[in-house]
């Protein structure tokens, strides 16, 4: 499932001040503000070239009068207290080096009753390694060792590159900087980082076996998520919102 489509049957941003978190060029933030009408949205990322590309797409698109791009650390946002009304984190939170630190951040610039929303991919589901593109091969993050992985990333590569030799791994093979964030470690952090947030939804999407010999596979997935530890396996994406109760400690 895209993105797109996940986000399309949700109307929690309408009307709201809303961060999105690690933006990246840009493309979420302005769909956001095209198709889910928030009052002002605000994305931030530490990539420099990829915002100015967002800036120019915004403008492109008609929406830059409610839409502004921002060079962040999501760890250490520029914004005083109760400035948002929505965080979201889409397909970042398996990224941050303190993803605990991020979530706190989160919570300090809403408003009481605002709501962080956070998507990731599971580290050991199918895909969990991110490079699905490069190594087309389910749980090749378990089943292969990391010094396997990189020779097989490269062989893919030099297909594609010109100019192999200076060209920078992590770039663009993304299990090179992922923090390993699972179902269970997610809770985890949710439970003991802040006492100011609740959890007011959780669920998780399946994996789909669609493209391989064992798609009849697909309808046992719905049931395998269900199960605790097997359930990290099977989970293409976790979808949370979570809510400010409380202010939360310097």
């Amino acid at each position: 499932m895209e993105d797109r489509s996940l986000f399309k049957k949700f109307t929690w941003l309408k009307g709201k001040v809303v961060l999105d978190v690690a933006c990246g060029c840009g493309g979420k933030t302005v769909y956001y503000v095209l198709n889910l009408s928030p009052n002002i949205a605000v994305g931030i990322d530490l990539d420099y070239e990829r915002l100015k590309v967002g800036a120019v797409f915004s403008r492109e698109k008609s929406v830059s009068n409610k839409l502004s791009f921002v060079r962040a650390d999501a760890g250490f946002l520029p914004f005083r207290r109760d400035e948002f009304d929505m965080v979201i984190m889409n397909l970042c939170f398996e990224h941050f080096s303190n993803p605990s630190r991020v979530l706190h951040e989160g919570s300090r610039v809403l408003v009481k009753s605002g709501e962080i929303l956070i998507n990731f991919e599971p580290y050991l589901s199918m895909w969990g390694a991110h490079i699905a593109h490069l190594v087309p091969i389910p749980w090749c993050h378990i089943l292969f060792s990391d010094e396997t992985l990189v020779k097989a990333v490269k062989g893919s590569l030099r297909n594609s590159i010109v100019d192999f030799t200076d060209f920078d791994f992590n770039t663009i093979c993304d299990f090179a900087c992922l923090n390993q964030m699972t179902i269970s470690k997610f809770r985890h952090i949710v439970q003991s980082s802040s006492s100011s947030l609740n959890l007011e939804y959780f669920t998780l999407l399946p994996s789909s076996f669609q493209n391989y010999p064992f798609s009849l596979l697909n309808w046992f997935t719905r049931l395998l998520v269900r199960i605790p530890f097997v359930r990290e396996f099977f989970t293409y994406q976790v979808i949370t919102k979570l809510k400010k109760v409380k202010e939360s400690e310097p």
